[in-house]
């Protein structure tokens, strides 16, 4: 998800090469993740995180933000 998050265009293949794995392992984990509501797909093949996804890899969202 922090490959993602970094590199929203990235394709399956950039993203297994960075994470050191095969693309097949990329395309089930993106499956898994997009059922889980931690991902979303996002014009095409590109996905990008969810609200749910963002949190759980500790991105603050403006919602999240202290302005106190």
């Amino acid at each position: 998800m922090k490959i993602i998050a970094a590199s929203p265009r990235a394709s399956f293949a950039q993203m297994a090469e960075r994470a050191n794995i095969s693309k097949s392992r990329v395309q089930k984990a993106i499956g898994k993740l997009t059922e889980d509501g931690l991902l979303k797909k996002h014009r095409g093949s590109k996905y990008r995180l969810t609200q749910k996804g963002e949190s759980e890899i500790g991105i603050k969202t403006a919602k999240d933000a202290d302005f106190g």
